[in-house]
């Protein structure tokens, strides 16, 4: 996962949600 700096702790369980969701989708395909 890429780090913008910002707010880490923050911002890294959003994308890191937002990824797994969009790989689980991939994956059931």
């Amino acid at each position: 996962m890429a780090d913008w700096g910002n707010s880490p702790e923050a911002i890294t369980p959003a994308v890191k949600s937002t990824a797994m969701g969009a790989f689980a989708h991939q994956v059931e395909r």
